[in-house]
């Protein structure tokens, strides 16, 4: 019985010590990339993949906007199915299901990122979605199609829209204390 015990105590701190050394890594990484770590594993976690994201559809644009150069002959059908590609991957980030029309796709895709930037306050977050939205252009142009803008206000995220309200509501305020 007492080499179950401790046999169950030391597998017990090996657990624990892999996690730690998990974390340790996932905080370095992050670190690497410039990405503060928030102190909780599964947030920097979640953080650190979507980083990963970002860079691997970064590398893939840029790969195909310098063979579209080099060839001197715009989008070849290979430079095409690597954006469709990436297309895909950032409409499955935003959460937007794919209809088959590219316009339809990309507008729900422009609303999405719409809503998540009005929702956002994390300034590392909002700059992803910017990341997100370049990259949902750059795709689009390639393909030969226009690109819907997002104003800069709808991309500074909540703390915008929370001031934008408050001047609405003192505003709004002025006008029924002026009134009757």
């Amino acid at each position: 019985m007492a080499v179950n015990a401790i046999s169950s105590i030391y597998s017990g701190y090996y657990s624990y010590t892999q996690i730690d050394v998990e974390y340790d890594e996932i905080k370095k990484k992050l670190a690497a990339l410039g990405i503060e770590s928030s102190g909780n594993k599964a947030i920097d976690k979640l953080k650190l993949e979507e980083a990963e994201k970002t860079q691997e559809l970064e590398k893939a644009q840029k790969t195909a906007t310098e063979q579209a150069t080099k060839t001197g002959q715009g989008v070849s059908e290979t430079d095409e199915e690597t954006q469709n590609e990436e297309f895909t991957t950032i409409l499955n980030e935003l959460y937007v299901n794919q209809t088959g029309n590219i316009e339809d796709d990309y507008r729900s895709a422009i609303n999405a990122l719409r809503e998540r930037f009005l929702a956002e306050t994390n300034q590392a977050e909002l700059s992803y979605l910017r990341n997100l939205k370049d990259n949902l252009d750059k795709i689009m142009q390639g393909l030969g199609y226009s690109t819907i803008a997002i104003d800069s206000a709808e991309m500074t995220g909540a703390s915008a829209m929370s001031a934008l309200n408050k001047v609405m509501l003192v505003n709004a305020g002025g006008f029924s204390s002026s009134g009757k």
